[in-house]
């Protein structure tokens, strides 16, 4: 299910069952205000009835009822309903709209309410009470009065009024008909506001689909656009447009190490062919041939390295490299490479200093370790200016061991520092130095970070160049 129709489905459902409880509620409470209206009404003419029963001193109760009471309580009337029974269920007055139906009797002391058929099967409403009239002391009986006398037994008699809820059952209905036609009208409202809503404030989710659709690998320029963006979705357009910016960045570096990997073993096989068609065309030349031999195998031996380094890099991004760790004497291991550029520094009147505290024991891969001192040492006794000075320190840190190598330079400048761990990137623009592929920093940066560590180059000042390498001790 789309995220819209979720949406548009859980509030619908949601504003649904809120206006259903409300207008349930609203009903409930209209039905109990009303009830308690008209049962209240009820009561007050049962309460008249009873305030007009009389209990003589001789025990006999008389129901005096004057012509203007007799209009009031609606004797003679079709729709008023009322019975009088004594103490021993005697019925000594009843409504002569009753016909032979009988009111119900309460058998307890409290009004008791309580839903009839009335004659004719009119829905009604009758209040039940029992009271014990009052002793009238003066003779009752008036040229005046219209009255109705009768023998009791016992001194407390039970009084039912009925009426016609016709009325109250129709303001109900129209008051369920109001609601049900309110709730119609609410759920079409609801389905048009939500529906228009939802898809408005989807919109903006939309756009970004649609602009996503648009970016491949030939389009990888293509950035989400912020204007107007809602907040909520602007941070993860900044993400994606930081992302597609580090995509770009790599499928041009990947796009660069295609050409410079074709550029890189052009040129040696381009020799190998020269080397065979020349051997080829001029035999028999024992000198001749053994020169050919050795070129070819110089520029195998190019090769080698080349496809030997980028096999390494690519098990160190495939994650397949084995680590092997062991314990490393690091002054050792600075020692022993030191010792295959000791011709190169004496030939170049180089200045070297070294600062190997003892001891200098870490946990790690010694093949990793010693390939990693090896290139920086020897990128260092290389590109020193002749007479100049190389510094090699190392101390431990918070974090593990720090190795520092420096060396005066005349090639680089702090522009070509973010490019010193690029893959085949090399000053030398004409690539004439054949000596170097540019992959041994590269290499070094992926066998670092496999260790965990971390390496980084600065110029402090100009025509110095210093590579800090952190590695962790275990």
């Amino acid at each position: 299910m789309s995220i819209r129709r979720r949406l548009l489905f859980n509030m619908l459902l949601g504003l649904l069952a809120l206006f259903a409880i409300s207008e349930t509620l609203l009903y409930l409470y209209m039905h109990t205000v009303l009830t308690r209206q008209f049962n209240a009404a009820l009561a007050a003419k049962a309460q008249a009835l009873c305030s007009l029963i009389k209990l003589q001193p001789n025990g006999d109760v008389e129901l005096e009822l004057t012509q203007q009471q007799v209009s009031q309580l609606g004797v003679n009337a079709r729709f008023e309903y009322f019975q009088i029974w004594g103490e021993d269920g005697k019925v000594l007055l009843r409504s002569p709209a009753l016909g032979i139906k009988d009111l119900p009797q309460a058998v307890a002391n409290t009004p008791l309410f309580e839903d009839i058929d009335l004659p004719e099967g009119r829905p009604g409403k009758a209040i039940v009470l029992r009271f014990v009239p009052v002793i009238e002391d003066e003779d009752v009986g008036n040229s005046n009065n219209q009255g109705q006398t009768a023998q009791v037994s016992g001194k407390s008699v039970t009084v039912a009024v009925a009426q016609d809820r016709g009325d109250f059952d129709n303001v109900m209905t129209l008051l369920l008909s109001a609601l049900l036609l309110v709730a119609a009208f609410i759920v079409i409202g609801t389905v048009v506001v939500v529906s228009l809503v939802v898809r408005q404030g989807l919109q903006p989710l939309q756009q970004v689909a649609q602009e996503a659709a648009r970016i491949n690998e030939q389009s990888l320029d293509i950035r989400f656009s912020l204007d107007g963006m809602p907040s909520e979705l602007q941070p993860i357009c900044r993400q994606l447009n930081d992302s597609l910016e580090r995509l770009q960045e790599a499928f041009q570096r990947e796009r660069r190490f295609t050409a410079d990997v074709a550029h890189e073993l052009r040129t040696p096989i381009a020799e190998l062919r020269s080397l065979s068609d020349v051997a080829l065309k001029w035999q028999g030349d024992p000198k001749t041939s053994f020169s050919y031999f050795k070129d070819a195998q110089g520029i195998a031996q190019q090769m080698e390295g080349i496809v030997t380094t980028l096999l390494a890099l690519a098990r160190c991004q495939s994650g397949t490299m084995t680590i092997v760790a062991e314990t490393v004497n690091v002054r050792d291991m600075v020692k022993e490479v030191w010792r295959s550029c000791e011709q190169t520094v004496a030939d170049n009147n180089l200045v070297v200093n070294f600062e190997l505290p003892l001891p200098m024991v870490m946990k790690t891969d010694r093949t990793l370790l010693h390939s990693i001192v090896n290139n920086l040492l020897t990128n260092a006794v290389e590109y020193t200016v002749k007479g100049g000075t190389i510094s090699c320190t190392a101390q431990r840190s918070s974090s593990g061991m720090k190795l520092r190598v420096t060396n005066n330079t005349d090639l680089l400048t702090p522009d070509d520092l973010p490019h010193l761990f690029e893959a085949f990137w090399r000053k030398d623009s004409s690539r004439t130095d054949n000596s170097h592929c540019g992959l041994g920093l590269t290499l070094v940066d992926a066998y670092v970070k496999i260790l965990g560590g971390n390496i980084d180059a600065n110029m402090p000042t100009p025509g110095l160049l210093c590579v800090t390498l952190d590695l962790p001790i275990t």
